[in-house]
C-alpha cells in the first residue's frame, strides 16, 4: 500500500495540537542572540554533465 502525501487535511486540528508545544520566534526577536554570519566561498568543479 502506498500513501498519498499530497494536499492537506485536518489543518485546524494540526494547528491546535502544534500550538500547545511550538513557540514561534521572529528574527528581530532573537537577532541579538544569534552569532554573526560567516560567509565563505568554496570553489568546486562542476561535472560537465551537470552544467547547463
Amino acid at each position: 500500500r502506498q500513501w498519498d502525501c499530497r494536499g492537506a487535511s485536518n489543518l485546524d486540528e494540526l494547528h491546535q495540537r502544534l500550538s500547545e508545544i511550538m513557540i514561534r520566534r521572529l528574527k528581530n526577536q532573537v537577532l541579538t542572540q544569534l552569532p554573526p554570519k560567516i560567509r565563505q566561498r568554496i570553489p568546486f568543479d562542476l561535472p560537465k554533465d551537470a552544467a547547463k
